[in-house]
């Protein structure tokens, strides 16, 4: 089978296209055919050697590892104790816990990771799900608990977790002030945002509005700055690791008696069938701006991570 493949950290160009053997599903794994898979930033930190990823990877060289953590493709083999999953069911996963893997033809996993993915979307489309919707879900309604407020802050708005939260946070029924470069205001408008402000005029730092609930999917500013944009009981939640969004412990924390919470995404399943519904009932879609064969793998990564992207970027690997 095909995989794209690295040996040594450092840029992308690190990066190769290989034959390689097809895996074969141990005891409780299940082997996907897979056709396509999104490209996060996620996937670059690995190939760059980023340090909690070389803790995993290996500390000076990754051996032979292959990027890619969002997929969707089909049930191709199943490992013995493999219950619950049958041949030729179509599947969405994220792969971060489990030693990513997700550019290549075949890949295979715990069957515990694994949901069926919408029934309205194709593959392409589905693959550009996982993390970043999952982030959104979790950063809106577990830690920033978005049901118990009405008015909600997006920074990065029309990135790949920052589209789905504007969709998720106007299906809750919450007004929504969306950041993002001045050229996606429009995009982002068409997602449903009742505001947009620019973040490259940082006119969103002097809006004299105050919000409940301030998401950050970019972390390039100190927490610091959003005090004043806060309500008494309004909570700041950024899904970015940066060091200027990280102003007190990893995991949470208080600013000026306002909550500030800092958190990583969890992979988890269940939270893929509930965003499936949504996807399913048209609450949320998502947006794909790019998409690329296999063999462009480093032009994909290097689009994606630049900034410019409205949505996914996603690459296609199978046709069915």
């Amino acid at each position: 089978m095909r995989a794209i493949v690295f040996d040594k950290y450092g840029s992308v160009d690190q990066l190769r296209l290989e034959e390689v053997e097809k895996p074969v599903p141990q005891a409780d794994e299940v082997r996907i055919k897979v056709c396509a898979a999104s490209v996060n930033r996620i996937d670059l930190q690995l190939v760059q050697g980023k340090f909690w990823y070389r803790m995993r990877n290996g500390l000076f060289n990754p051996g032979k590892a292959t990027p890619g953590i969002d997929i969707a493709g089909v049930v191709d083999a199943l490992g013995p104790e493999a219950i619950g999953w049958m041949l030729g069911q179509e599947i969405y996963a994220s792969l971060a816990n489990y030693g990513f893997g997700g550019f290549a033809e075949y890949v295979c996993v715990p069957k515990s990771a694994l949901a069926l993915k919408p029934k309205n979307l194709s593959f392409v489309e589905s693959a550009a799900v996982p993390t970043t919707a999952t982030t959104a879900f979790q950063g809106l309604v577990d830690w920033g608990q978005m049901l118990s407020y009405r008015s909600v802050l997006i920074i990065g708005a029309a990135g790949g977790v920052g589209h789905f939260a504007v969709q998720m946070a106007k299906n809750y029924n919450l007004q929504v002030t969306a950041v993002s470069r001045s050229e996606n205001l429009d995009f982002v408008k068409s997602l449903g945002a009742d505001f947009t402000l620019s973040h490259e005029k940082m006119e969103f730092l002097s809006d004299e509005r105050r919000y409940e609930l301030i998401f950050d999917t970019v972390g390039d500013t100190s927490a610091h700055k959003y005090r004043k944009m806060l309500t008494g009981d309004g909570k700041y939640v950024v899904s970015a690791f940066s060091p200027s969004a990280i102003v007190s412990s990893p995991f949470g924390g208080i600013l000026n008696n306002r909550k500030v919470i800092v958190f990583r995404v969890k992979p988890d399943p269940k939270d893929l069938s509930t965003i499936r519904k949504m996807i399913e009932r048209g609450s949320v879609y998502p947006k794909v701006d790019r998409i690329y064969p296999l063999e462009e793998i480093k032009e994909a990564l290097t689009y994606a991570t630049s900034g410019n992207a409205r949505g996914k970027v996603v690459i296609q690997i199978a046709e069915s």
